[in-house]
């Protein structure tokens, strides 16, 4: 019930409305007792300091960032080091939001309910660079990982942002033909990451899909996306590659929010029981 004592808190980006955050975290708040909503709120870019500043003088209790806005948030952040923020949170004698990325916590996680885990693979290679690469490749540095990454984008405007880690990046162009010459080239194990925004616009990667179906490949395929998969996971049941779709890197890094507002987070199976059959959409 809404009354005069409920907080507000949400999730911020841009076409956002297919986004599954709402019912995660409303269903904690609930189990929780907290009196608080948690509503979606779309945010130009051009708008975002002025809504966090009314946000955080109104006690909102916190909230998600998604596309777009993820890197600028980490802007605006001054204690954060990461270069992409996905959660905002407040902490008692702190006069501002505090920003964390639960993404790399939440895709690690989300990699035990595949049955496997980051250092079981020999490299990582990404389709797209948007602000989850950028949370995924520092938690990968802060782990350690001994591997290499390689990135396929379409523009090498953020390349510099990805220099700093201390395992080998290669960034190559989004090109399906080149995508499938460097899986050949690969050797041991390869954990494919499809972590572009293009199913979401109605691009299946079709082409991509093919090249993989036809490249030599040991690994595992994670498509960030949920719902509205690309072609990768029909190319992966052919192959039987092992695949997962962006459903428990969700629920993880949502788990690991909650520990930030609340100190507490709700159980996998039971985010998990909540979202059944409520997949519409995806997160980036």
């Amino acid at each position: 019930m809404i009354d005069g004592s409920t907080r507000w808190m949400g999730l911020i980006g841009e076409g956002i409305s297919h986004s599954l955050s709402p019912l995660i975290h409303n269903k904690a708040l609930g189990a929780f007792g907290i009196n608080g909503v948690y509503l979606p709120f779309e945010v130009p870019s051009s708008a975002l300091e002025g809504f966090l500043e009314a946000a955080f003088a109104t006690k909102a209790i916190g909230f998600n960032v998604t596309v777009p806005l993820k890197e600028k948030v980490s802007g605006l952040c001054p204690e954060s080091t990461c270069p992409s923020v996905n959660t905002l949170y407040r902490q008692e004698g702190v006069d501002h939001w505090l920003g964390a990325s639960t993404d790399g916590e939440g895709f690690v996680a989300g990699l035990a309910q595949l049955g496997t885990s980051l250092d079981a693979f020999s490299q990582v290679v990404f389709l797209g660079n948007g602000g989850a690469v950028q949370g995924l490749c520092y938690y990968f540095d802060q782990l350690g990982f001994q591997g290499s990454v390689t990135i396929f984008r379409r523009s090498g405007a953020k390349d510099s942002r990805f220099a700093k880690y201390r395992f080998p990046i290669q960034m190559l162009r989004f090109d399906p033909r080149e995508f499938g010459q460097h899986l050949a080239s690969c050797e041991g194990t390869t954990l494919l990451i499809q972590a572009s925004a293009a199913p979401l616009r109605g691009d299946k990667l079709v082409e991509f899909a093919r090249e993989f179906a036809n490249a030599p490949f040991q690994g595992a395929v994670v498509d960030l996306c949920y719902g509205h998969v690309s072609e990768l996971r029909a190319a992966c049941l052919v192959r039987q590659v092992p695949f997962q779709d962006g459903i428990p890197m969700l629920i993880e890094q949502a788990r690991a929010s909650q520990k930030l507002w609340w100190g507490r987070a709700l159980s996998f199976q039971e985010l998990a029981g909540e979202i059944k059959g409520a997949v519409v959409g995806s997160e980036d």
